[in-house]
């Protein structure tokens, strides 16, 4: 991504967008929908645009906010169902959080386990620990199994595949370990970003691009699927001879972001920490690679 001249600023934009109510989480969820087809057709910029696209990319990501939540669906039921044989009905005190959801649905598919751990520990009354364990466990389940159902998307174009749970399980079967790495990496990712405060609209983005290429990455390793050509991809690029490479000076923890053998002008200083390569802004960067 670093190799987009506009990348800051596309990132600074998705992450202000991110905070707009009611849409700005589709958006998103539809801005990284169209990076997987620019991941998969090796198009530079990687980076989608933004400006004159949000419509597009709100539609987009409307679809995906169907497809998490018909997955999700049976659990909310069982759950209501389990709450209505103890005569729990809705009252006022419900509107709060759902009210929250709608505003700011980032926060939605948080709200299965946040209702169920309530009913559990605190509400009266209660679920029982048994049952919230397994309403738990089955959230889990479906939350592993989201992620494969969406792979099936980047294999046809269509959402309505992303119903093809048998396809879906099938890859993560065969693809077991690469699957489970995907993971991984994308739960560090989401962590950092969220918690990447004041700036955690920018480390949402930033996370979910990075969550798209760990996940579609489970494509092109092990038996690769013939309804994609990998051909020119940046999976393609990334393993030969174009892949981007961290350089710097022996013992620093300041690298910057090169081309295998070449410089490229929007290259960036990064901040290398272990596992962690944090973006400098660019006056940062250039003063703690002059001070060394």
């Amino acid at each position: 991504m670093l190799r987009d001249r506009m990348w800051r600023q596309k990132i600074f934009w998705a992450g202000l967008l991110l905070l707009v109510p009611v849409i700005g989480w589709p958006s998103v969820l539809g801005y990284r929908k169209d990076l997987i087809g620019r991941l998969f057709s090796g198009a530079e910029p990687l980076l989608p645009a933004l400006r004159g696209r949000i419509p597009r990319h709100l539609a987009e990501g409307l679809k995906a906010v169907a497809v998490i939540f018909s997955y999700y669906a049976p659990l909310y039921l069982a759950l209501l169902l389990l709450l209505s044989t103890k005569d729990v009905t809705p009252g006022a005190s419900w509107l709060l959080p759902i009210g929250l959801c709608l505003l700011f649905p980032l926060f939605s598919p948080l709200s299965f386990p946040a209702a169920t751990l309530y009913w559990t520990l605190i509400g009266e009354p209660p679920l029982g620990w048994g049952t919230g364990a397994v309403l738990l466990m089955l959230f889990a389940l479906v939350t592993f199994l989201i992620p494969a159902a969406f792979l099936q998307v980047s294999v046809s174009g269509s959402y309505w595949s992303a119903f093809r749970v048998f396809e879906a399980v099938s890859l993560i079967r065969t693809r077991f370990n690469a699957y489970v790495r995907a993971w991984i990496d994308s739960i560090c990712l989401s962590l950092f970003g969220h918690f990447a405060f004041p700036f955690s609209p920018w480390g949402v983005v930033w996370s979910y691009l990075g969550i798209i290429f760990a996940f579609n990455s489970t494509l092109v390793q092990g038996a690769k699927d013939p309804r994609i050509s990998f051909r020119g991809s940046w999976f393609e690029k990334l393993l030969g001879a174009e892949a981007i490479v961290l350089s710097g000076r022996e013992g620093s923890p300041i690298h910057r972001w090169r081309r295998a053998g070449q410089a490229f002008d929007a290259g960036a200083d990064v901040l290398h920490l272990g596992l962690i390569c944090v973006p400098l802004p660019r006056l940062i960067g250039r003063a703690l690679r002059t001070e060394q």
